[in-house]
């Protein structure tokens, strides 16, 4: 039997067949895909933190204005006028009693005189607690003279002030700071604070 001849007479080789159409090369499995392909809305996220915290010391933003420091030199001048207003005349009917019983030579008067000084001192601390503790205490932190300038105390959080805070605001004030180093402090702290505030952690804040 003969082999069968192809074109020109030329016999096929062995083992070569009838192939189909071209198909192409094959995907190359080591394609790389796209680095600027946009990621699918509804791929979803590796699980991690959130988003880090702001940073700290992050300035307190206050509802009230501060009160500056002239506003705050004259509602001083007018509560200590008022604190010392019952003392300062307690005070001068002692001198009177004493002059008097010195010229008349009466031991009593003298007697009287000194117990009237002493009278004058309790007036004195006692106005004063009034006028800074108990007073504001009473009525949304407002003494007498900051009623009057439209001031009042409040805690840096900005809610109220309790007597404990006002004890300390007072007490500092009375034996620590007095009036020159109050001032001083006042214009020099950045929330216009003298010790007292420092301490119990008040302001004084304009009443809008």
């Amino acid at each position: 039997m003969s082999v069968p001849q192809g074109p020109q007479g030329q016999q096929p080789v062995p083992g070569q067949g009838q192939h189909g159409p071209y198909q192409g090369p094959p995907p190359n499995p080591y394609q790389q895909q796209n680095p600027y392909q946009q990621p699918s809305p509804y791929q979803q996220q590796p699980p991690g933190y959130g988003p880090p915290p702001g940073p700290y010391g992050q300035p307190l933003v206050l509802p009230y204005r501060l009160a500056d420091t002239g506003t705050r030199v004259v509602q001083g001048i007018i509560d200590a006028l008022i604190a010392a207003a019952p003392a300062l005349a307690v005070v001068l009917v002692a001198v009177v009693v004493a002059v008097v019983g010195a010229t008349t030579e009466t031991p009593a008067l003298a007697v009287v005189g000194a117990i009237l000084y002493f009278v004058a001192i309790l007036a004195g601390w006692g106005m004063n607690f009034y006028c800074q503790v108990w007073r504001p205490a009473k009525y949304d932190g407002q003494t007498i003279g900051m009623a009057q300038k439209g001031l009042r105390v409040v805690k840096i959080d900005g809610s109220p002030v309790t007597m404990g805070d006002l004890a300390i605001r007072w007490l500092l004030y009375f034996f620590v700071e007095g009036g020159l180093i109050a001032l001083i402090l006042i214009a020099a702290t950045q929330r216009k604070q003298r010790l007292g505030d420092l301490a119990a952690k008040t302001l004084v804040v304009h009443v809008e």
